[in-house]
């Protein structure tokens, strides 16, 4: 068997099945050599190694408070850095690449650059051992689309093995960005750093109704140490937008850096800054309207000040949005994450609500700001600009409700629809309007609740553009508890 498979088995845990199958057809000596071979596999020997270092570093560091050891894993609180000691998986240079690091129980080598005989827990309580505390993971679902958490920087290390016969290893010391190629651009990925994101943790009960308390990336499916996409239980991310069914495939192991299955690999994580902690920062924008019938994007005044340190002195008050979109710039140009949340004055018109996240998009980036999950009771920015073909009922994804909504008699009407596709022969022959009246905003939220498939999770909101932010969101806040996904076409109409 080539030592390639024979690893990727070992890892995988599944080299015992393999050798149990030998046993079971054929009862003699030989198989019981076979056997032995077994137990003493790579994945054993490797084991054996991390057990071997953690005890000899927990003997030499026994009365320094200032390192921290852990199996697989030595943090240094004065010189900030953990170091994890992990074997390279040998991942040919065509393969999908979705994980820098692994622990050795997740089953995901054949897409992994390494594996390491360490908890994700305890990597994480190894980071909070130096200084640095963790932000979050991604979470679509709660309209979390960027990893949040100060930036780390991180290196891997290596004895390269001799040109020539006889020579000695050199030591290699590369930042992980280095040894992965986006083969959309040919170059490595963007030195930025990593972000600790520190996971996550969740309360689950067993069949007796006991409940345990679990940290996601220890037993989540991929169980990532350090990913290359966004992650949504992964203990380190990458700090740009990367989604894995956008990027999957095109990230790829750095050919100009081979390893071999098995090769020992240091894996070291500092603070990619001395005040990495620091440069995050959340912020909050709030957009405010003085008296007046005025209700436009021009004669709004803006308040920019820290979202999480309650009576913190303002970046700016009553000042100018051109003002604001400049001081956004300038700290993004200083290094610093900016995570905003963003308030809008209820007596906007919807137009110029999206107005204002237009221009906040165009300053969002992997370099520019990050925005945050939209504060409770208002709906997130990315509403404001579906998809350009969802106005047409026959390229839509699922079963969308509509709401119709209009101005009438100086107040507001609104009609909830279900498009129902119409079918011939097999063939879509338009749609039938399947109509759900209802009396409050309460009433809505009922029947969304109520009367939605699994197919029917968003609502398509057809509104004017005069119509006021607060108008609207006093018609819809109750339902954001079961269909927080709404979308706002406006001026538009189905067809």
């Amino acid at each position: 068997m080539p030592i390639r498979i024979l690893f990727l088995l070992v890892v995988c845990g599944l080299a015992g099945a393999l050798a149990g199958a030998c046993i079971a057809a054929e009862e003699s000596p030989e198989a019981a050599v076979r056997e032995d071979r077994a137990e003493s596999s790579p994945r054993d020997e490797m084991r054996k190694e991390a057990e071997a270092a953690y005890e000899a570093d927990r003997r030499r560091h026994a009365d320094n408070p200032d390192m921290l050891v852990l199996p697989g894993l030595l943090a240094d609180r004065r010189a900030r850095t953990v170091t994890i000691r992990a074997r390279a998986t040998g991942l040919p240079r065509g393969e999908p690449m979705e994980f820098f690091l692994i622990p050795a129980d997740s089953g995901k080598d054949y897409e992994a650059l390494a594996v390491a005989f360490v908890k994700p827990s305890d990597v994480d309580r190894a980071i909070r051992f130096i200084g640095l505390t963790p932000g979050r993971p991604i979470n679509y679902a709660q309209q979390r689309f960027w990893a949040k958490g100060p930036r780390l920087s991180i290196h891997y290390e290596w004895d390269q093995p001799a040109a020539e016969e006889g020579g000695k290893p050199q030591p290699v010391r590369v930042r992980a960005e280095r040894l992965a190629i986006d083969t959309r651009s040919g170059k490595p990925m963007p030195f930025d750093g990593f972000i600790f994101t520190g996971s996550f943790r969740f309360t689950q009960k067993d069949e007796r109704g006991v409940e345990t308390t679990h940290y996601a990336a220890d037993v989540s499916d991929s169980r990532s140490i350090i990913s290359s996409y966004n992650e949504s239980t992964t203990v380190i991310d990458v700090p740009m937008s990367a989604r894995q069914g956008v990027v999957y495939g095109f990230i790829r192991p750095n050919p100009d850096h081979r390893f071999e299955a098995g090769q020992p690999v240091r894996i070291v994580i500092a603070p990619l800054h001395a005040d990495a902690q620091d440069r995050l920062m959340d912020l909050s924008l709030e957009a405010s309207l003085s008296e007046g019938d005025d209700r436009t994007l021009k004669a709004a005044v803006f308040s920019l000040a820290p979202a999480t340190a309650a009576g913190a002195k303002p970046l700016l008050e009553k000042a100018t949005l051109a003002a604001v979109l400049e001081r956004l710039d300038a700290l993004s140009r200083e290094g610093r994450d900016v995570y905003l949340t963003v308030r809008p004055d209820p007596r906007l018109t919807l137009g110029a609500v999206r107005q204002l996240y237009g221009l906040l998009d165009a300053v969002q980036g992997d370099k520019g700001i990050r925005m945050e999950p939209a504060p409770p009771g208002h709906l997130h920015y990315s509403g404001f600009f579906p998809h350009e073909d969802w106005p047409d009922r026959s390229k839509r994804l699922g079963e969308p409700w509509e709401l119709h909504v209009a101005r009438r008699n100086g107040g507001v009407e609104a009609t909830l629809i279900m498009p129902r596709e119409n079918r011939e022969g097999g063939s879509p022959v338009g749609f039938t309007e399947e109509k759900h009246p209802f009396a409050s905003p309460e009433e809505l939220a009922r029947t969304l609740a109520e009367k939605s498939s699994r197919w029917a999770a968003s609502v398509f909101i057809f509104a004017p553009s005069d119509l006021s932010y607060g108008e609207l969101l006093d018609l819809v806040r109750p339902s954001f508890a079961t269909h927080p996904e709404q979308y706002i076409f406006l001026d538009e109409k189905p067809r």
